[in-house]
């Protein structure tokens, strides 16, 4: 990918080539802006999820931020039985004479409904160490699932892909070698990676990126020459 000169500095084309360049970019950057409020949207999602608390019925609870479960302690300052409670949230029942029906527990674990499989095992004894603490950070943002993986960070896997095709040394004759390669990639990262993310920006954008392609396919037949992406070299 990249054309142009040596040495740093920006090195675009002329004429139709700059043109070209030109739109490549702000679509470019325009998909990275759309990766970037979508990952922002989903951290979002891991806010506020644990508070520090010390309540005479429900015990004390500590946190690392607002998104991770440090320990969970009853009232008498015994470690909490997550697995107890969350069974016994499941079925609406108490807990220590408590009554579980009335209490909000959307911050306080996820649920075993939620967890499939049988490699998050929690007993009595390993409670404090259970996968089932934090459960919600890893199945909601940072898994490596493939259908939770895919869907949180395509957008922001193609704005980095799309902004590297401008830089020196990582751009990729796979993306950005000829027309053609460009012109494909900005289809599918339209299609893909764009219109359904991060609402109303990333319908504009998409229409951007829809009309970077339009350029790019006009530039194939009238064969310019040079690359479709200019390239910013550092050194």
């Amino acid at each position: 990918g990249g054309g142009g000169g040596g040495g740093p500095g920006a090195h675009f084309g002329t004429g139709p080539v700059l043109f070209i360049q030109v739109c490549c970019v702000i679509a470019a950057v325009g998909q990275l802006v759309v990766g970037i409020i979508h990952t922002a949207n989903m951290l979002e999602a891991l806010d506020e999820r644990c508070d520090d608390y010390d309540s005479p019925v429900l015990g004390s609870q500590e946190c690392v931020g607002e998104a991770l479960f440090w320990s969970r302690r009853d009232a008498n300052g015994d470690p909490y039985p997550v697995c107890a409670w969350t069974s016994s949230a499941l079925s609406g029942s108490s807990l220590g004479g408590t009554d579980l029906t009335d209490l909000d527990l959307s911050d306080l674990t996820t649920t075993s409904a939620s967890i499939s499989g049988e490699a998050t095992v929690c007993t009595e004894d390993n409670q404090d160490y259970s996968s089932y603490m934090n459960a919600h950070w890893r199945q909601g943002v940072f898994s490596l699932v493939p259908d939770v993986f895919v869907d949180n960070w395509t957008p922001l896997i193609f704005g980095i892909l799309a902004v590297c095709q401008c830089l020196s040394g990582v751009s990729s004759n796979w993306i950005s070698g000829s027309y053609l390669k460009c012109f494909l990639f900005h289809i599918i990262m339209m299609l893909f990676a764009c219109f359904g993310y991060a609402g109303q920006a990333g319908i504009v954008i998409g229409f951007i990126e829809a009309l970077a392609a339009a350029i790019i396919l006009c530039g194939m037949f009238c064969a310019p020459g040079g690359s479709p992406y200019p390239t910013f070299a550092f050194c």
